[in-house]
């Protein structure tokens, strides 16, 4: 005798509802443990907040340059005394969405720099590029593409691949000390980035030379582990079944910070980096040069201004000890006395800021974040420095920009 025929509607005429109705019930104890891990966290677990100095929740790596700021890409960052939000526009920078073609009768500055310009610790709308723009006012245009911990060879093929098409009217360098070292290796913070060699002396002829994995770095790993970052961010059920600690960061008393004499080592690495800039075998001087001479074919002023971290303190924290040299409006530091004696041979043109930053530690302002990065106060302070140099170069007669072949890292 044949079995009877399932009956139309009957359960094994439909297998997917016993499917939905596994989901309908995972996806229901899924919400109530991320309800109740959210509830037990309390407000030590803030949803969208990256725990943690982690540019990377707003970065990606990069096979031309080694690392980018992920277009789009919106973060919490928060760690210790640092809390502040990011938001990367279309493009991949945090600035403010631009039109490559420059508005009719308007000028543009485009600024290059690392975490420094970039903003780090600091608001979007708070850093010394949005407050130069709104000094400066109507009719310039101060476009932001800073990434953190590019070198000087980083920022000149930056300026090559993004900074020409936006039309500039003048590019703005912003020199921290760590870029000079940075361009001389191709290995930085856990990643990898290429970096200038001098092939022969005599010639002056230079490479760059590209480490190898550069040409198999991103990928899904490197999603995968956006990913995972992101999904700690925003998920408390995550960071307990993965047993991760909720710790903000180390809160520091700034007035308890012990401020000493930099010694004997801090100095010999400022020497060693203000010597970078000015020999010719130098990567960084290179890259410097390279940067001049691309600006110089366009008739694009090329303007280079200093900020001390990390080094130099008492320019931004006034308990540091200054040396006896810094008694007057126009001091300027050893990294500074580099650039313009560079500027000598190289077309750029400098822009010094110590004085008017050291003005304001004399007074009692504390101008960092803590960690040496600018406060609000420090990025006013710079735009402070920096605008009426910049407004007067801006008012000169300038060379028609030309179209010279783009130099991007191959």
């Amino acid at each position: 005798m044949k079995p009877a025929s399932p009956q139309p509607g009957s359960s094994r005429t439909r297998p997917w509802t016993k499917l939905l109705l596994i989901l309908g019930v995972t996806l229901a104890l899924g919400l109530l443990l991320e309800g109740a891990a959210t509830l037990w966290l309390g407000p030590s677990f803030v949803r969208g907040r990256y725990l943690g100095n982690n540019w990377k929740a707003v970065g990606r790596l990069d096979r031309a340059l080694g690392w980018a700021n992920r277009p789009g890409a919106t973060g919490h960052i928060h760690d210790g005394n640092i809390d502040y939000r990011v938001r990367i526009n279309r493009e991949g920078f945090r600035d403010p969405e631009r039109s490559l073609v420059k508005p009719a009768g308007s000028k543009r500055i485009v600024v290059l720099g690392d975490s420094v310009t970039w903003g780090w610790g600091v608001d979007n709308g708070e850093r010394y590029t949005d407050l130069l723009e709104a000094r400066l006012g109507p009719g310039v245009e101060v476009i932001n593409l800073a990434v953190p911990g590019y070198g000087t060879d980083q920022h000149y093929w930056n300026l090559e691949r993004n900074g020409w098409s936006y039309e500039p009217d003048l590019v703005l360098y912003c020199v921290v000390m760590n870029d000079l070292f940075e361009a001389q290796t191709t290995e930085q913070y856990g990643m990898l980035k290429p970096r200038f060699v001098l092939e022969d002396v005599a010639s002056d002829r230079w490479r760059v030379e590209r480490p190898a994995g550069m040409d198999q770095i991103g990928g899904w790993r490197s999603e995968g582990k956006h990913a995972y970052q992101w999904l700690l961010a925003h998920s408390a059920l995550a960071y307990v079944c993965t047993g991760r600690a909720l710790d903000p960061g180390e809160v520091l008393d700034l007035d308890a910070i012990p401020y000493h004499d930099p010694g004997d080592q801090e100095r010999a690495l400022v020497a060693e980096a203000s010597h970078w800039i000015v020999a010719a075998d130098q990567p960084a001087h290179h890259a410097l040069q390279a940067m001049a001479e691309a600006c110089q074919e366009r008739g694009v002023p090329l303007v280079v201004t200093s900020v001390a971290h990390k080094h130099d303190r008492y320019l931004y924290e006034p308990r540091f000890p200054r040396p006896e040299a810094a008694d007057s409006p126009e001091f300027q530091s050893r990294l500074t006395q580099a650039l313009v004696e560079a500027s000598q041979s190289l077309a750029l043109q400098v822009l010094p800021i110590d004085g008017v930053m050291l003005s304001h530690t004399l007074a009692g302002e504390r101008l960092h974040v803590g960690d040496g990065h600018p406060n609000r106060r420090g990025h006013e302070v710079i735009a402070e420095g920096l605008e009426p140099g910049l407004r007067e170069i801006l008012g000169r007669p300038q060379t028609p920009i030309g179209r010279a072949s783009d130099r991007p890292p191959r």
